[in-house]
């Protein structure tokens, strides 16, 4: 009979999922995008981190690279920066 693995999923029974961070360097790996583009998309208010830490480091989740691809699309099909900004300012 074959052994079982141990689960990877840390959250604890009945609770919450754990949401997945990503470093910056991750983002712009699994966006394929430079992290320059990371840097214009969150100054103009398009994108926020999910949490920063005490010395600045920035990180994202999985919603967060969801809109990257969103604005990528939006890209593609003619939108610039500046009207993506007016169409989804980022809601608190």
């Amino acid at each position: 009979m074959a052994r079982q693995q141990p689960s990877k999923d840390k959250t604890p029974p009945g609770g919450p999922p754990e949401k997945t961070l990503y470093s910056v360097g991750e983002v712009v790996k699994l966006a394929g995008i430079s992290r320059q583009v990371l840097h214009n998309y969150t100054v103009l208010g398009l994108l926020k981190p999910a949490e920063r830490t005490p010395t600045n480091r920035r990180y994202y989740d999985d919603s967060a690279l969801r809109r990257i691809e969103l604005i990528r699309r939006q890209l593609k099909s003619g939108y610039t920066l500046q009207s993506l900004r007016e169409l989804f300012p980022w809601e608190e």
